[in-house]
């Protein structure tokens, strides 16, 4: 077996069965490592369009502000903040860190637009939603 998938198999063998203790990660060579010096094969996937609705996946044509804007002028403002908050809150949910978890998988990408961190018109601000929505997404995990 080359070198390279032996470290694969034993970095594999949780299979996310069982809960491992998270330390920071770091590079030391050409290897991540974990706080013990184990290394560490990262194997993940995408929240594409969880926090961040690229248009790949949404279909529009233009840019997140954009998609949003033309729904509060379909469905007004009300109908389309409900909308949108449903949304994130199902994007991702526990199922899905299971399955995720199922797969032998230990990182995901969370792609994230900065406006639900900031206001443009008060950038000094932070929105603290945008924090609890990332935060419920690790908590999930």
């Amino acid at each position: 077996m080359a070198p390279h998938l032996d470290l694969l198999e034993k970095t594999s063998q949780n299979n996310g069965t069982a809960p491992h203790q998270c330390t920071l990660l770091r590079v030391s060579g050409t290897n991540i490592i974990d706080a013990y010096g184990h290394p560490v094969i990262l194997k993940g996937a995408g929240l594409a369009g969880h926090l961040n609705m690229e248009n790949f996946i949404t279909g529009f044509s233009g840019h997140e502000h954009q998609f949003r804007h033309a729904l509060i002028e379909v469905l007004g403002q009300e109908l389309a903040t409900y909308y949108f908050e449903r949304m994130i809150h199902y994007w991702f949910t526990d199922e899905d860190a299971k399955f995720f978890a199922s797969l032998g998988l230990n990182c995901i990408r969370v792609p994230f637009n900065y406006r639900h961190f900031i206001d443009d018109k008060r950038p000094r601000i932070l929105k603290q939603e945008g924090f609890r929505r990332l935060d419920r997404v690790v908590e999930i995990c």
